[in-house]
């Protein structure tokens, strides 16, 4: 098989499962050695919301809160009743992670 067709092959593959899990935006950082895979967002490029897949090759920056559930550190925040900056992991298994973030 050539490697345009291994390639395609791939690519809808991957297309297939981002279908299954509703991803709807994909990014990969080299630098962070990681990929970011957006499923929900809502707002604008200055205030909005999104959770979504990341993936980290090296261990996760030390800047970087983990939490054991998403949504009650959300609310936790929120109930400071003032605005937002919130990205926090949870962690799924391996390198793979759950991330969810807020800026009001």
């Amino acid at each position: 098989m050539s490697r345009y067709k291994s390639a395609e092959k791939r690519k809808k593959e991957y297309q297939r499962l981002f279908e299954k899990l509703n991803v709807k935006q994909m990014k990969s950082y080299n630098k962070q050695q990681s990929i970011s895979m957006t499923a929900y967002s809502v707002g604008l490029s200055i205030t909005g919301a999104a959770k979504g897949y990341k993936y980290w090759e090296e261990p996760v920056p030390s800047h970087l809160d983990v939490v054991k559930n998403l949504d009650q550190a959300y609310q936790k925040e929120r109930a400071k009743d003032k605005p937002l900056a919130f990205y926090k992991l949870r962690h799924l298994e391996g390198n793979w992670y759950l991330s969810y973030s807020v800026d009001d």
